[in-house]
């Protein structure tokens, strides 16, 4: 190689290692990204140190990645009700975005892939959506840490980030890109954006969808933002179709009608799957439930039903403080309405794993109202709801769940 080829060659090898250089500069001088990683590493670190024990056998996510990887979508035949039966054909029935994302993964670790890692992954990544959020919506120093706290580790997100199952990674997934939507609503306002990300949380959980109506409301005489706000979630609903005529033969979701036949836990209970005579069970499940008191060690002993909100984030209610984008309640009660008249509460849970779709949108006016000094008495529930978290979190390690 002549002299002038090999100077050439280092210079661009230079050049190249500078930008690199030069980008990484960039981040770290820049607050707000370096904090926000590190919010993320913190939250995935405590995630992994508190984690359940062990391979977590409630994996569908992960065989329906594999599945992927060779071209098929029926998997391996799963665990008690972590699949559905269709015309021979195993499939999973819950919304496919998270094995998507586990693709890498899977090819990288193949099938024995723990599925607990990706969970505390995905919790880092709600984590880093959370600190961003607080960092727009104006809180720093303290109350910004103590704000980030309240859904990281103050809410059942810990929870589900630690037993990292099936239905534990969907709600986590849906999680993460409503936080990213609200990220981008107080960001840049891209309506696409926003829609795509709300799409990518119903590929996960589909009552996440409903949360476009709550963006919507602030739209409904601007016809062309509704529209672009349309577009972006049109992707993702496109692709839930096509994933069900894939299995189905047909565009509507049959998994959950089902996995509902087979469901021998409520099984037949009158009226049904879906009907307004469930709402006062699941109201009572989300608000009054509790654990229950024992003679014995460790004296308080946590249901298989799971523990109401505001016994496992009482912190919550300090949203009602905001006054500001009160729009963001219709956004919350969207998209548990649909849990609302289920025929079942969650199950095999610490917490309402249903309510989380609405914690980023409850998380968001918690900010709001520690911004504007309208959370009276936040950080007393805030350390109760981080007590009782650390305590759910320790006990279904320990003890697992009895009854």
């Amino acid at each position: 190689m002549s002299e002038s080829a090999v100077s050439e060659q280092s210079t661009t090898q230079s050049g190249s290692g500078g930008r690199v250089a030069d980008a990484f500069r960039r981040f770290w001088n820049d607050e707000t990204k370096r904090t926000t990683l590190f919010a993320g590493l913190v939250a995935f670190a405590i995630y992994e140190i508190s984690r359940e024990p062990g391979h977590q056998v409630y994996d569908q996510y992960v065989r329906l990645a594999d599945a992927m990887i060779h071209g098929r979508l029926d998997i391996a035949p799963a665990p008690w009700l972590e699949s559905v039966v269709f015309e021979g054909r195993t499939y999973s029935h819950q919304g496919v975005l998270p094995a998507i994302m586990l693709i890498p993964f899977v090819l990288v670790f193949g099938e024995g892939f723990n599925l607990r890692h990706f969970a505390a992954l995905l919790g880092g990544g709600v984590s880093m959506a959370a600190w961003s959020l607080a960092t727009r919506l104006g809180l720093n120093g303290r109350r910004r840490i103590l704000g980030w706290a309240f859904p990281v580790i103050g809410t059942t997100i810990w929870f589900e980030s630690t037993t990292g199952g099936t239905w534990a990674v969907a709600a986590l997934a849906s999680v993460l890109f409503l936080f990213l939507s609200l990220n981008e609503y107080f960001g840049k306002r891209r309506l696409w954006l926003i829609g795509l990300f709300v799409g990518l949380a119903g590929l996960s959980r589909p009552p996440a969808y409903l949360a476009l109506a709550g963006y919507a409301a602030l739209f409904v005489r601007q016809p062309r933002k509704l529209v672009n706000l349309a577009i972006g979630a049109a992707g993702p609903v496109l692709v839930m179709f096509g994933y069900n005529f894939a299995r189905f033969g047909t565009i509507a979701e049959k998994a959950q009608e089902i996995h509902y036949a087979n469901d021998g836990y409520r099984h037949q209970r009158p009226p049904g799957m879906i009907s307004i005579r469930h709402v006062p069970f699941n109201l009572y499940s989300w608000f009054l439930l509790g654990p229950e008191f024992q003679e014995n060690f460790p004296y308080l002993k946590l249901t298989i039903l799971g523990t109401a909100l505001p016994l496992t984030s009482p912190a919550f209610v300090t949203a009602f403080g905001a006054r500001r984008e009160r729009w963001m309640w219709l956004c919350a009660l969207f998209v548990v309405t649909p849990a609302a008249i289920w025929y079942a509460n969650g199950f095999a849970q610490f917490g309402m794993r249903y309510l989380l779709d609405a914690i980023p949108f409850i998380s968001a006016l918690v900010f709001l109202a520690l911004k504007d000094d309208r959370a009276p008495g936040y950080w007393v529930l805030l350390a109760f709801s981080v007590a009782m978290n650390a305590y759910g979190v320790a006990y279904t390690n320990v003890f697992g769940w009895t009854s």
